[in-house]
């Protein structure tokens, strides 16, 4: 988990470091970039389901670090979906259709202007979300070290005291940071954007 971490802040120094300079050259940045955060999106949920099917579950408190590593997932799809859309909204020249108006050199300014503005926010904002997975993987870690050396002491009553978390899909409540709490993030609550 703390390898993942590292990887994700990896990430984060490629992605701040791209150039937003529109055109080929930004596509060509993006392919590894997008296959490597995909990989690390492929790991988290790797870690996700070994902690769900492990004895681990009937900890107590060990509800709050399985949240924390689902937050990294969704963070991680912010992040690709965020370098997505830069892949949508990077220009790229090319030919239009037969007959159509070419592009002058004025438009083609306007145009890479406002590319290179976006290029930049969707750059920023996939930074931050590789940040959230960071801190999200160093919180998880952070959850599960001190309690992996102590066994529960009554398993069947732990478990019947801490359920395991009932997935609760569509409920959406934007606009709460799990860089606040995660422990306190409510089901269907998206990491910030």
């Amino acid at each position: 988990m703390r390898r993942l971490s590292a990887d994700f802040e990896t990430l984060k120094a490629k992605v701040t470091a791209l150039k937003t300079e529109p055109g080929s050259e930004t596509l060509q940045q993006l392919i590894p970039v997008i296959a490597q955060v995909h990989e690390l999106t492929g790991r988290t949920l790797q870690q996700l389901a070994d902690l769900d099917g492990s004895q681990y579950t009937v900890v107590p408190g060990s509800r709050a670090s399985l949240k924390s590593l689902s937050t990294v997932v969704e963070a991680a799809c912010l992040a690709a979906l965020d370098l997505a859309e830069a892949v949508a909204d990077n220009p790229l020249d090319a030919a239009s259709f037969t007959g159509g108006p070419p592009l002058d050199d004025a438009a083609r300014q306007a145009r890479d202007a406002r590319a290179r503005a976006r290029l930049t926010d969707l750059f920023a904002d996939a930074a931050h979300q590789l940040d959230v997975c960071a801190t999200g993987c160093d919180y998880t870690v952070s959850g599960i070290t001190p309690r992996s050396h102590k066994a529960p002491t009554a398993p069947a009553a732990t478990a019947a005291a801490h359920p395991r978390p009932v997935n609760s899909a569509g409920e959406d409540r934007p606009g709460r940071c799990p860089l606040l709490a995660f422990s306190e993030r409510q089901p269907g609550d998206r990491p910030c954007r």
